[in-house]
């Protein structure tokens, strides 16, 4: 079937004939310039203003690489390291792109970190821009996540600071107030019946 590009500009033809499969949600029938169709679009996608730029002056329609780990979907979706795919729109989950790669079903929301220009399986790519790129945002997403553990850390001790002041102050208190009370007329009253002698 067709596949509609982000930001292309469709015009209304009525309802939508079905509802969506996914979301159960009608919408209305779009016919695009170069789709031999009208297709079914649920109002959530469509929009009478042009879209945001995407992120970092990408384009659909581009080739990009992806530089990430292989990973396997549920539906039978792959990424594969070094794999070339297309770019159809922005993220939906981070700043980033939806990309289609040839054999999958859909596009897949990938991080800008793991997407390049440059084919990193190519030896003369020097050396594997791809690979630097994903490292240093990795070892940027580690630091940022050991920075927030450290801040934890540093919470908790303060709090255990506190508490123990807070302790001490209030052991203090109460020895001050048992001296009071050990000084007053009565107390000393008392005290010297007990200690008198027949």
């Amino acid at each position: 079937g067709y596949m509609v590009n982000y930001g292309e500009v469709g015009v209304v033809a009525g309802p939508s004939s079905e509802p969506c499969p996914t979301t159960a949600r009608t919408g209305l029938k779009m016919k695009f310039a170069n789709a031999e169709e009208t297709l079914n679009c649920t109002v959530e996608v469509l929009s009478r203003e042009p879209p945001l730029p995407l992120p970092d002056g990408h384009c659909t329609g581009e080739q990009l690489y992806f530089t990430g780990l292989n990973i396997s979907y549920p539906d039978g979706d792959r990424l594969v390291f070094g794999a070339r795919g297309t770019v159809v729109g922005p993220s939906k989950d981070e700043p980033g792109l939806a990309v289609y790669f040839p054999g999958n079903k859909e596009p897949i929301n990938i991080g800008l970190e793991f997407l390049t220009l440059d084919d990193p399986t190519d030896d003369a790519v020097e050396p594997s821009a791809a690979r630097l790129r994903a490292r240093r945002a990795l070892a940027a997403r580690k630091g940022a996540q050991d920075r927030m553990a450290g801040a934890s850390r540093a919470e908790g001790e303060a709090e255990a600071e506190r508490r123990q002041r807070l302790a001490d102050e209030l052991l203090e208190a109460e020895a001050e107030a048992k001296s009071k009370a050990a000084g007053t007329p009565r107390a000393q009253e008392g005290k010297k019946k007990r200690t008198k002698k027949p």
